[in-house]
C-alpha cells in the first residue's frame, strides 16, 4: 500500500494504491470537485493489454467503483483532505469484502449466462 498527499493545480489531494492481486489494483482518491465538494472514491482498475484500465458498466459487469465519502467544507485544506482520506483508508477491510462480492457476482453471472441471451 502506498499513500501520497500532494497539491497540484486542482488543490490538495490524496491517493492510496493497494495491489489486490496480479491483475487488479485498488485506488482510493480524495480530491475537491469543481462544485466544491470534497470526495473520496474507491476504484479498481484491471490489467488489460498491459495497462491498468477502468471498465465502466451500468449492468454490474464493469470494475468496482464506490464513492466512499463526501463532504462540503467551506475551505478544503491539506488537513481536511488528509483526515477524510485516512478515515476512508481505514475502511480497507470492508472495501475488500465489497470488491470480492462485486467480482464474485460477475463470475456468477458469467457461469449462468446462456449464449445469445
Amino acid at each position: 500500500m502506498k499513500t501520497r498527499y500532494f497539491r497540484d493545480r486542482f488543490g490538495h489531494q490524496a491517493s492510496t494504491v493497494v495491489q489486490l492481486d496480479a491483475r487488479r489494483s485498488l485506488s482510493i482518491s480524495t480530491s475537491q470537485w469543481p462544485d466544491g465538494v470534497l470526495s473520496t472514491t474507491a476504484t479498481v482498475r484491471t490489467l488489460r493489454a498491459g495497462k491498468y484500465t477502468l471498465a465502466v458498466s451500468t449492468g454490474g459487469l464493469g470494475d468496482f467503483y464506490k464513492k466512499v465519502a463526501v463532504s462540503s467544507p467551506g475551505r478544503v485544506t491539506a488537513d481536511l483532505v488528509k483526515a477524510q482520506h485516512d478515515s476512508c483508508v481505514e475502511l480497507l477491510p470492508e472495501l475488500h469484502s465489497e470488491i470480492a462480492a462485486h467480482y464474485n457476482a460477475q463470475t456468477a453471472k458469467d457461469v449462468h449466462c446462456v449464449a445469445g441471451h
